[in-house]
């Protein structure tokens, strides 16, 4: 098919959808030059439907139809007024009457409804109805008709300061059939009729033009060829029109079918279209999208609005990257730049990662590995991959595998109106009917504030808590330790590393690079928690700047806690200070309890806090337990000042004090204690004492501290080297928090979950503990003041 920009290509494509024939159409220039660019088109090789241009210069280019660069905005305002006047055709039935009853309540315009339709049609005056329109009869094939209708109208009710030309017909014929009368009755009020409509009108007055194209006519369809012609005619003579008379904004919106309503359902096709993959526009969505294209200035003459369309020769997509990834396996559905559904069957042979992440001993794949099967989908839809911002990550159900069985698993993704990318995994064991996971790419990464690292060695070693703490397997030990480790802060070191994390011939690049390191930045967390199972649910924001590469340091702050679930920011930077990643409301919610025989003594601190305020939630207390020797006081003083949030300072008899009256935490109390190469400190919000030793035979008790551990004994049915220990620890703890050395200890019967009792001493409370810990039974006691005040 050779045209020379008239409706060729609408013709072409019918014939290719109808008849199954290879199709070439070449728009060129007329005369004989652009006859002989067709002749050498046509001799090259080509098959199936192909479309090429050549322009006045003789550049060939291929029309591809691409996502929309300027996306609808809806902070700019409808060129139209209240009582300003709007003309419709066709805006008595169909679209064309949703549409104007849409813009009529939305800006308070005037409408004037043309049809052809006599004015006491039942579906006329139900339009007159609901949207308080003015209707005249016209028949728009008709020039002088329409003429004498536009100017009474103006008389009438002013300048027509807007058109929606929704007249359509469409009565369907295979084009082998189809005749001249038929295709002119066709074209009749769609394309003759807009001109007659634009020949009557004055553009100086008018500020919009809007005609009702179809995807047909971009598309084709089976015995659609004249419908599809009439709609290629008003593309190309809106694009025309908007480099002529540029005053008006002239848009020809390309429509595929709407469900309720509209020529799919007038005539019938709707299922079967359905059937084909189309899925229908809704009204409500139809006539929302119509309203912010009207309120967005900068756009094409032509624009396409469509639910999925099924892949078709005859639409060309401007392609995306091609990109592959272990997780685009098999593609499903796929619109360029617009939707991807893709499936990999998961397995611990194809995926070996799964078996070094086993939660009560099945198999779970990590979230890690969910935001990269999304990333990988978001990317092959466009998305811009690091530096990226992930929002809104919510981990709804584990996915997991079994032993034998691959786990098919699909990712599913589509492009906003924003740009971003909105991504969700979902699996076999569920049916593909729940949300697993689901995330937001896309977006401007935020810088933040910087983050300096840690000045201190490493104090908490990370190998030895893989095992009692972290159930991660070879693959995600990346935890080399902590710098800091409390209840509710951390500061840990990390590695990243390259590896094979897909077995066989699968795709091993990956979007967001190591998820190894990326998983310890989440599982390093778990020791705050120590003594209950956390897994992540959720996050609110990831900004990625960098791949993480090489040593990185991590620093993670509780932000919030509700119940089980605790929520976290964590950032994580390298070598120089630079920021790798920040992750904004990362929530975690205890699953379970963990279960150790013997703590190691880096998660006394952490354990005793979280126990004691599931018991006493009212007392802000921290603390953190780290290798230090005695003498070490640099150290001491360091790891003091990390948990205060502040300066720390020594007083005449070389007690650690705040250094500033209000550290940034609020805390106003430090106490610290040594037992055996460790170091124990405590923070809180009063003046606090904090006291540990190993359980012993032997505790040096005065007569009443005896007295009072033998009531402790009965009260616990603890023997009585334990009860001794407490009452021992009890006593230092409150010389450290400032108590009176004569007031006397006093034991009620207050016991709480964890093996807690609380002891009194004036206005102090002892609250202890005792905790199977290396390099043995530790009993832990924290003295506070009554109130933050320090007063009784």
């Amino acid at each position: 098919v050779l045209h020379h920009g008239g409706v060729g290509a609408a013709v072409g494509r019918s014939l290719a959808v109808e008849t199954g024939a290879s199709v070439l159409v070449v728009e060129t220039p007329p005369g004989p030059a652009g006859v002989r660019l067709a002749a050498v088109e046509a001799s090259r090789p080509w098959s199936g439907y192909q479309e090429v241009v050549y322009g006045a210069d003789g550049v060939r280019t291929v029309p591809v139809t691409r996502l929309l660069d300027g996306q609808p905005r809806t902070d700019r305002r409808i060129p139209l007024g209240p009582g300003e006047v709007c003309l419709v055709t066709g805006g008595a039935k169909g679209i064309g009457a949703a549409c104007a009853a849409a813009l009529g309540e939305a800006t308070g315009a005037r409408l004037v409804l043309f049809g052809r339709s006599p004015a006491d049609d039942p579906e006329v005056v139900e339009a007159v109805r609901r949207t308080g329109a003015v209707y005249r009869s016209v028949d728009l094939a008709d020039p002088a008709a329409v003429a004498a209708a536009v100017t009474a109208v103006r008389a009438e009710h002013g300048p027509v300061r807007g058109l929606l030309h929704a007249a359509g017909r469409n009565e369907p014929a295979p084009v082998t059939e189809l005749t001249a009368e038929e295709l002119d009755r066709t074209l009749a009020p769609k394309a003759y009729g807009f001109e007659h409509v634009v020949a009557a009108l004055d553009p100086d007055e008018l500020r919009f033009a809007v005609a009702f194209g179809s995807v047909i006519g971009r598309a084709g369809l089976p015995g659609e060829a004249a419908y599809a012609t009439a709609n290629e005619y008003l593309s190309r003579r809106c694009a025309e029109l908007a480099a002529a008379v540029p005053q008006v904004r002239w848009l020809s919106i390309e429509w595929s079918v709407w469900s309720g309503t509209g020529m799919g359902v007038r005539l019938g096709v709707l299922d079967g279209l359905l059937r084909r993959g189309v899925s229908p526009i809704p009204p409500d969505e139809g006539t929302r999208l119509l309203l912010e294209l009207l309120a967005t200035p900068a756009l094409p003459p032509v624009v396409l609005v469509a639910g999925r369309l099924p892949v078709s020769d005859t639409l060309e997509w401007d392609e995306c990257a091609e990109e592959h990834g272990r997780f685009l396996e098999s593609r499903l559905v796929g619109t360029p730049c617009v939707e991807l559904v893709s499936e990999a069957r998961l397995s611990l042979g194809a995926d070996p990662y799964l078996d070094d992440h086993r939660i009560d001993g099945a198999a779970v794949l990590p979230a890690v590995l969910g935001l990269e099967a999304m990333a990988q989908a978001a990317a092959a839809l466009g998305a811009k991959q690091v530096p990226t911002v992930i929002r809104d990550v919510a981990l709804t159900r584990p996915v997991t595998v079994g032993e034998r069985e691959p786990r098919p698993v699909r990712v599913a993704a589509l492009t906003g109106a924003d740009g971003t990318v909105r991504a969700a995994v979902r699996s076999a064991e569920t049916g593909f009917a729940v949300d697993h996971l689901t995330g937001t790419y896309g977006g401007a990464v935020t810088s933040g504030e910087p983050v300096p690292p840690p000045s201190t060695g490493l104090l908490v070693p990370g190998g030895p808590l893989y095992g009692p703490a972290f159930f991660h397997g070879p693959r995600f030990r990346r935890v080399a330790g902590y710098h800091g480790l409390s209840a509710y802060r951390c500061v840990a070191e990390v590695h990243a590393e390259a590896g094979t994390w897909f077995g066989g011939f699968h795709d091993q690049r990956l979007q967001l690079g190591d998820p190894g390191v990326r998983d310890a930045f989440l599982h390093l967390l778990q020791a705050c928690v120590p003594d209950r199972r956390v897994l992540p649910v959720g996050v609110d924001r990831i900004d990625i700047h960098a791949r993480p590469e090489g040593i990185l340091t991590v620093h993670a702050r509780q932000v919030a806690e509700t119940g089980d679930e605790f929520r976290f920011d964590v950032t994580v930077i390298d070598a120089d200070g630079s920021p790798v990643e920040r992750w904004t409301g990362l929530r975690l919610r205890a699953v379970g309890p963990v279960e150790n025989a013997v703590w190691p003594a880096e998660l006394v601190g952490p354990l005793v806090a979280r126990r004691l305020r599931r018991w006493r939630p009212e007392l802000r207390v921290d603390l953190a337990a780290a290798p230090a020797g005695r003498g070490d006081r640099e150290r001491s003083r360091a790891l003091a000042g990390w948990l205060l949030g502040g300066e720390v300072r020594a007083d005449a008899t070389g007690r650690l004090r705040p250094g500033v009256p209000a550290t940034p935490l609020g805390w106003r109390g430090i106490s610290v204690s040594h037992l055996d190469g460790h170091l124990l400190t405590a923070t809180a919000d009063r003046p606090v004492g904090v006291d540990w030793e190993v359980v012993t035979p032997t505790p040096p008790l005065p007569g009443a501290g005896a007295r009072v551990a033998e009531a402790l004994a009965r009260l616990t049915g603890e023997d009585a080297a334990t009860a001794g220990t407490r009452v021992w620890t009890a006593l230092e703890a409150l010389v450290k928090a400032g108590a009176a050395v004569d007031v006397p200890l006093v034991l009620r019967d207050e016991t709480g979950p964890d093996g807690w009792v609380a002891l009194h001493a004036g206005r102090h409370a002892v609250y202890g503990t005792v905790v199977p810990a290396t390099p043995g039974p530790v009993a832990v006691s924290l003295a506070v003041a009554a109130d933050a005040d320090g007063e009784g």
